[in-house]
Formats: structure tokens, C-alpha cells, sequence
């Protein structure tokens, strides 16, 4: 009983703890906001011959700066807590919903009764619901899920789901949101029914349930409360429907498409049925669920009508796209009007050691943007590819030969370059790719900097945009070409190294 009174203690102590991390990562931004000197500089607008060059006015000039500087402050808590910069926006958006319209389970959280997960389906629903005013229903404002720099696919710390950013006119000096939800927003507590209704079932389930049993019942009970129809909030969550991909270990990735349930389930049926007709085939050796995997990428990845009769390998080698092209055709003729294929394939970019290529070496090949692959695959890859891109570098050194460094615009060849050695973004903790980046002077060309590697680095336009206008500022070592980066409160951190 002494240990488990311990184990007890010790787990509501780590709730409390990870809701003060919440809460203090959003008064943070709230300070930020409110005084962006520390992050972006002193306000040139108080000058009194201040002229934008770019023609802005004082609001709009003041407005970029606090929202620069809620940015910049985010990239400092991300890099020092190694973060994602889209999980620190999230955790201190859950706050704010905690806080403001789930006081009940924002107390019990921060006292340690509830885990984060009750805490976070809590406020991920809670963001859901509408605005109330004087017992009318406003639509809510569609969530935002990341900034547009942010990473594509779901890093392994973003636990949480996105939900609204922080209220850009928050204030530094309001009261201790621990305490409570902030007082004085306009709108009176009793205009607010469905928050409140939603918070005291939700705190009355997290006290009893499970993290799971608490999601369904969580979701039951926002379906009750919302005064919305669902009708309404059906078309604009279809807005957030889209595709990303999430890499997984031993050369294998997951594709997820969120969609219309009725139209995942039509999709998930005929993947299925076709499927099935291949397993009754008498010299199928796949099981069902290799079946339906190989189905759906054939259907996904066959180009055109023409290619139907030779179709990409599965990952056994077997050829089974055939059964599943012809599948489509039937269902095409019996109503059905699936988006047409394309007829040209996607680009991908493999790198593979030459020796590797030539069966000598044991160098892995590696698929961008995902990681090390299996050399059956790259060989059969390198097979089918119809142009190549070669780099050629020094035999010692490595470093490319033959490029032009002394224009401003970076030649092609230095660009793919410097896609090979900074596959992504050099700003810390940010993943996406180099092809999606500007090429940033380190110093700069009218300071003398001259358009060379050592002298360019791939930034997102995000970064590059903090690079420029707040107080983060990168460096490279002379002697060994370190990249680090200076953060406006003065902290030294280093790029991040190779992924792999």
C-alpha cells in the first residue's frame, strides 16, 4: 500500500507539472505579444521621421511586429525545450481553451486529478464548439492546425491536435490563468451554455474513465451540447480534408487521407472487394491485408490505362496491380467515376552510393524526405528512372566541382548541391524539405557575401522570414563550418545534424 500510495503521489505530481508547462508556455507568448522589443527590436515607428519602405501603416507596421514576435518566442521555447514549434503553438492554444471555456477541467488538471490526454481531448473538443452571444450561436472560426512552414506530417512529439492559435491581443498583465478563466472577454458566463454544459460532463467523465473510455464519451457529450446543426459543421470540417504521409521504420511508410466518412468507407469497401476477388485467385499467396495495401497503391500509383498490363511491384515482387486496375474498370462501367489518373508518374529523388549500385558496396540508398531504404528497392528504382542527376565532387574533398560563385543567383548545380548536404531547413527542429526552401545568404551579397555553399543555407520561407526580421541570427564557424544560431534572448544553438 506504501508503494502504491507513492505510485500515486508521483503520477499527480507529473500532471501538475505538465499543466504548469502549459500554462507558462502560453504566458510566454502572452508576453511576447505584449512587448516585442525582446524579440524583434525597439518599435521604429516611434521615430518620428520613420517611412516603410514598404508602405504599411503604423497599425499594420505593429501588428507584424507582435505577431514576429509570438513567433520568434515560440522558436526559442521549441529549440529550448526540443519541440516542435507546431506542439508548443498547440500546448499553449490548449491552455488558453482550457482556461477560458473548460474551468472546471482546466483546475482539476492543474492540480493533478486529470492526465494530459483527458486535458487535451478536452480542450480539442472544447475549440469545437461555437461562440455564444446573448443565447445566438456563432459558427467558430475553423481551427488552425499549423502555420504554413510548419511540418507536413505529424512529428513523434506532436501528441496533441491542432487547435486555434492564441489571441494575438492577449495581455501580459492579466490575471494568473491558473486561477481561472480570464474575466471581462465581453460575454457573460450564463451566455455561455454550451461551454459550461460541456465542461462539467467532461470533468465528471475524466474523474472516472480511462483516457480511451474518455475519448468516446467526451465526443458523446459534444455532440449533446452543440447548438450547431450538424449539417453546418459537416461542410466545414470537410474544408480540413486532406492527405499526408508519416515514415515508418524498415524502408515502410503510412498514408493517411482524412475524408467524408462516406466517401472513406465507399473507398475502404472497394479496396476491399477488390482485394478479395485477388485472393481468390488459386496461386495468390498474399494475405487479405497485404492484398488491400498492394490494391490501394496500384490504384494510387499505376499511370493510365496503357501501364494497366504492367504494373509497379508490390513489396514481395509480385505483380498484383493488374487484378486491381482491371477491378477499377469495372467499377467505372457500373457508375462509379473515380478521379482519372494521371498519365505521367511523380517525381521522387533517391540517392544511392555508386558502389552500392554496382553491388560492391553496402552503403543504404536513401528515399528523400523519408530515410533509408532497402537496396532491392533503390536498384529497382534506379532501373525504371528514365533521366539521372549526377553530382560530381572531388575525389577527396567531396566538394562540388565546376560551380559558378561569383553571380548572385545560385546555378542549378549548387542548388541541387545543397539539397544533398542540408536536406532541410538549417533553422533547429524544422524538417521541411530543401526543395520547399529559400536559399539564404548568410551574409549578405550587398555586405560582400558571395553565392557559394559555405555561404548559403536552405530556410524555410518562415524562418527565413524570422531570420530577417527578428533578433535570430545565424552564423557559420570559418574554421569548421558549423552553422549555430543566436536566439533573441541569446541562447547558442546548434543546426540540427544530418537526419540521416
Amino acid at each position: 500500500m506504501t508503494l502504491l500510495r507513492e505510485l500515486e503521489h508521483h503520477v499527480r505530481e507529473r500532471h501538475r507539472a505538465t499543466a504548469a508547462e502549459y500554462r507558462l508556455i502560453r504566458r510566454l507568448l502572452q508576453d511576447a505579444v505584449a512587448d516585442p522589443v525582446p524579440w524583434v527590436g525597439p518599435d521604429p515607428t516611434l521615430d518620428a521621421a520613420w517611412a516603410d519602405t514598404r508602405g504599411r501603416t503604423v497599425a499594420a507596421v505593429r501588428r507584424d511586429r507582435r505577431d514576429l514576435a509570438e513567433r520568434a518566442a515560440v522558436a526559442e521555447i521549441a529549440v529550448r525545450l526540443r519541440l516542435s514549434e507546431h506542439t508548443v503553438r498547440t500546448r499553449a492554444a490548449h491552455a488558453e481553451t482550457l482556461q477560458t471555456r473548460c474551468p472546471e477541467v482546466w483546475a482539476a488538471f492543474a492540480e493533478g486529478m486529470i492526465s494530459e490526454r483527458h486535458a487535451v481531448e478536452s480542450a480539442r473538443l472544447a475549440t469545437s464548439l461555437p461562440d455564444e452571444v446573448a443565447g445566438e450561436p456563432v459558427a467558430s472560426a475553423p481551427s488552425d492546425s499549423a502555420s504554413p512552414a510548419d511540418e507536413p506530417t505529424t512529428s513523434p512529439d506532436d501528441v496533441e491536435v491542432p487547435s486555434r492559435e492564441l489571441s494575438p491581443d492577449a495581455e501580459a498583465g492579466s490575471p494568473d490563468p491558473l486561477d481561472g478563466p480570464v474575466s471581462g472577454s465581453g460575454v457573460e458566463s450564463d451566455e455561455r451554455a454550451s461551454w459550461k454544459a460541456f465542461d462539467e460532463g467532461a470533468l465528471d467523465r475524466a474523474l472516472r474513465l480511462p483516457p480511451a473510455r474518455f475519448t468516446v464519451a467526451a465526443r458523446a457529450l459534444r455532440e449533446r451540447v452543440h447548438s450547431e446543426s450538424l449539417e453546418a459543421r459537416h461542410r466545414r470540417a470537410a474544408r480540413d480534408r486532406g492527405v499526408w504521409l508519416t515514415p515508418e521504420l524498415d524502408g515502410m511508410a503510412t498514408l493517411t487521407a482524412l475524408l467524408p466518412a462516406d466517401r472513406a468507407h465507399d473507398a475502404l469497401t472497394r479496396v476491399d472487394r477488390m482485394a478479395r476477388q485477388l485472393r481468390a485467385a488459386p496461386d495468390e499467396e498474399r494475405v487479405l491485408s497485404e492484398l488491400r495495401a498492394d490494391v490501394f497503391a496500384d490504384l494510387l500509383t499505376v499511370s493510365g490505362s496503357g501501364d494497366a498490363g504492367s504494373p509497379a511491384p508490390d513489396a514481395t515482387g509480385a505483380s498484383g496491380g493488374a487484378g486491381a486496375a482491371d477491378s477499377l474498370g469495372a467499377a467505372s462501367s457500373a457508375g462509379a467515376s473515380p478521379t482519372p489518373r494521371p498519365n505521367r508518374r511523380a517525381t521522387i529523388v533517391v540517392t544511392v552510393p555508386a558502389l552500392t549500385l554496382l553491388g560492391v558496396g553496402a552503403e543504404p540508398a536513401v528515399l528523400d524526405g523519408h530515410g533509408p531504404i532497402d537496396l532491392d528497392t533503390a536498384r529497382r528504382l534506379a532501373g525504371q528512372t528514365t533521366s539521372w542527376v549526377r553530382v560530381l565532387t572531388h575525389p577527396l574533398t567531396g566538394v562540388p566541382l565546376a560551380l559558378d560563385r561569383s553571380t548572385y543567383r545560385v546555378p542549378t548545380a549548387l542548388r541541387r548541391w545543397l539539397g544533398v548536404t542540408s536536406p532541410t531547413c538549417v533553422f533547429p527542429g524544422c524538417g521541411r524539405s530543401a526543395r520547399e526552401c529559400d536559399l539564404d545568404h548568410l551574409t549578405a551579397w550587398a555586405e560582400g557575401g558571395v553565392t557559394d555553399d559555405d555561404n548559403l543555407a536552405p530556410e524555410c520561407r518562415h524562418h527565413h522570414r524570422l531570420r530577417h526580421e527578428t533578433r535570430w541570427d545565424p552564423s557559420r564557424d570559418p574554421d569548421t563550418g558549423d552553422l549555430r544560431w543566436t536566439s533573441p534572448l541569446g541562447a547558442e544553438v546548434p543546426e540540427d545534424p544530418p537526419p540521416f
